[in-house]
């Protein structure tokens, strides 16, 4: 699960972060958010992880890029697309601040890393519940 959760972070985290924060990609939507990006970080899962974890990355990797729609840059490198300009982090969030919706969307996926910052420990605290039990029927 903790898997799956990652990989649904992992597309907005790399590229955000690359063009908002270090200026270096030319879209918050980049690399990261194409096919080669999705099938690379999924093999390396693979050859780091094992094949249980590389299905779970993939799935949820896919699940961000479809949820994503067509305003995702799939066939990078090998189609071509107009990025526009990269708006500063402090504009983007003056931006989405600004409206109801945007706050709603930010709202959303803040709860979503909240949710994924707490599942290793929600995770632990189940395990050692269950462990608990097991060792009391004994």
């Amino acid at each position: 699960m903790r898997t799956l959760l990652a990989a649904t972070l992992a597309p907005d985290v790399v590229d955000k972060s690359l063009a908002q924060v270090v200026h270096v990609a030319p879209s918050g939507r980049y690399a990261m958010h194409t096919a080669l990006g999705w099938l690379i970080s999924s093999l390396i899962v693979l050859w780091v992880a094992g094949r249980q974890r590389a299905s779970a990355w993939a799935l949820g990797y896919l699940a961000h890029l479809l949820g994503d729609g067509m305003q995702v840059p799939f066939w990078l490198p090998f189609r071509r697309y107009d990025f526009g300009e990269v708006m500063e982090l402090d504009d983007f969030l003056c931006g989405v601040l600004s409206s109801a919706e945007g706050r709603k969307g930010l709202l959303g996926e803040m709860l979503l890393l909240v949710l994924a910052l707490l599942m290793p420990a929600m995770a632990r605290a189940e395990s050692e519940l269950c462990r608990n039990e097991a060792n009391r029927s004994l």
